[in-house]
């Protein structure tokens, strides 16, 4: 699987920005990337928490995964 092309910090910018102004099209162009990755990012964003991958490594996977379940965990009983 290729290297994305866009860092995880961009991606949570831009996804950020988008539910900030709840424009995705004008956020796209504004970064000049495509419309549809933008809406890719979003969807993935809402289905997962994150949008920043997972390791490759199993066991890492796991340990990372259980980390942000237990952030989301945080955030949920301090709201």
């Amino acid at each position: 699987m290729p290297k994305s092309k866009y860092s995880d910090e961009l991606k949570q910018q831009v996804i950020k920005e988008c539910l900030g102004i709840d424009n995705a099209a004008l956020v796209a162009r504004r970064h000049d990337i495509p419309n549809n990755t933008v809406y890719t990012w979003l969807r993935k964003a809402k289905k997962n928490g994150s949008i920043e991958s997972l390791p490759k490594n199993t066991k890492i996977q796991l340990e990372e995964a259980k980390n942000r379940l237990e952030k989301v965990s945080r955030e949920k009983t301090t709201s």
